[in-house]
């Protein structure tokens, strides 16, 4: 994982170098944020680390309504457990239950509640 991490951050660092905003869509645990924390703290960039959370019958609604070939069976709900499980910090969840995809982005973009503090 960590040659996977290492590529992430060169490619952010290639990216913020051209002045490109970088989105990192990926499960990842806190435990794991810290590399990238770090990275990003030494070139003094704020990041936001956002945990997309839903009830267990909104994630298999959700899963049902996409194609077979799309779908993620039980892995997204083994995935909500384990975050709630290892005990993350809660306010970097965003329930999303009764949010949509436009409403879910702007909450990330606007709200200070999923910056990374100093580290």
């Amino acid at each position: 994982m960590d040659l996977f991490w290492d590529n992430i951050i060169s490619l952010t660092n290639n990216f913020l170098d051209r002045g490109i905003t970088v989105v990192i869509e990926y499960v990842i645990f806190e435990d794991q944020l810290k590399k990238i924390a770090a990275f990003l703290k030494e070139k003094r960039i704020k990041l936001k680390y956002c945990v997309l959370m839903a009830q267990e019958e909104t994630l298999k609604d959700r899963d049902s309504s996409r194609k077979e070939i799309e779908r993620t069976g039980d892995l997204s709900i083994q995935a909500r457990n384990e975050f709630l499980a290892k005990n993350s910090e809660k306010h970097h969840f965003l329930f999303t239950d009764d949010l949509d995809v436009k409403e879910t982005v702007n909450i990330i973009k606007t709200s200070n509640q999923f910056l990374i503090s100093e580290q």
